[in-house]
């Protein structure tokens, strides 16, 4: 083999080895994530203007903690009781790992809202994942 053969080689088993290396860290990783407490909202696709749906904050892999909501909506829908913010602080232990926190919202008219907000979990702020609810 020449010196050209050779580092062309040498250059194609380094980058199989940190493809490898690489997959492998993201798995240790995925596996972390997996076993921290985390905290999910839920809530429907689309509603009807008027009515009144639901969006329930739920734990996952929960331990005893407490975690702070806070939570706001745009367009054309309100929380029934606070209208467009909403914040709770939610005590979860084992006893009720089932538990979620359900919440009233109203649709108001036709056309959608957006749902933004973050949650404090084990002293770490983290946001949830952004949701537009269509109201027909």
């Amino acid at each position: 083999m020449d010196n050209q053969t050779t580092l062309v080689l040498g250059i194609f088993i380094a980058g199989i080895l940190v493809s490898v290396l690489i997959g492998f860290n993201s798995n240790m990783i995925g596996f972390a994530v997996q076993n921290e407490n985390v905290f999910l909202r839920n809530l429907p696709t689309s509603a009807n203007a008027g009515e009144i749906f639901y969006v329930t904050y739920s734990p996952v892999n929960a331990d005893a903690f407490e975690v702070q909501i806070k939570d706001s909506v745009s367009g054309e829908c309100e929380f029934l009781y606070s209208g467009k913010n909403f914040e709770k602080i939610i005590d979860y232990s084992p006893e009720n790992e089932g538990t979620r926190g359900t919440f009233e919202v109203q649709a108001l008219s036709e056309g959608s809202c957006e749902f933004r907000g973050s949650y404090v979990i084990d002293g770490e702020m983290r946001n949830f994942e952004d949701k537009i609810v269509e109201i027909k």
